[in-house]
């Protein structure tokens, strides 16, 4: 867990909000906020809500289930799950839900990766080019 946290304070910090140019790479920055904020600190609380001001407006960074398009609420840092019971894995470096099949994998402990097709976005083929947030793992 203190690599993905690392891992999530590093992007959150150092990224300028601008370089996500569409509404995918916003929500990874989204998600990556839901996380922070379920810490007690007092430096993430003004980081998280300067991202979510600056991305935009908060309903509009909910992940959607391609199957039914029903919003998908952040709360598990393994899983997504939308009302109606279709369940995803997170990716381990974006915590997005991997819908797009097949996700890459952890070498080591098997977690689950967005593939790097899923974005043209110079920022986000950085991001997706990490190490596994779980253990510290290559991703293949």
């Amino acid at each position: 867990m203190l690599i993905l946290k690392q891992h999530v304070w590093t992007w959150t910090r150092t990224l300028n909000v601008l370089m996500f140019s569409n509404k995918r790479d916003r929500n990874v920055l989204h998600t990556m906020c839901d996380w922070c904020s379920t810490f007690d600190s007092e430096t993430l609380p003004d980081l998280v809500s300067q991202i979510r001001v600056k991305c935009s407006q908060p309903e509009e960074s909910m992940e959607r289930c391609q199957i039914c398009e029903e919003d998908i609420p952040f709360k598990s840092i393994y899983n997504g799950c939308c009302k109606n019971g279709h369940t995803f894995s997170r990716c381990c470096l974006t915590l997005t839900t991997c819908q797009d099949m097949p996700p890459r994998r952890c070498s080591i402990c098997d977690a689950v990766a967005a593939t790097q097709q899923e974005t043209d976005s110079p920022t986000m083929q950085g991001l997706l080019q990490s190490n596994c947030t779980w253990c510290g793992g290559n991703i293949m």
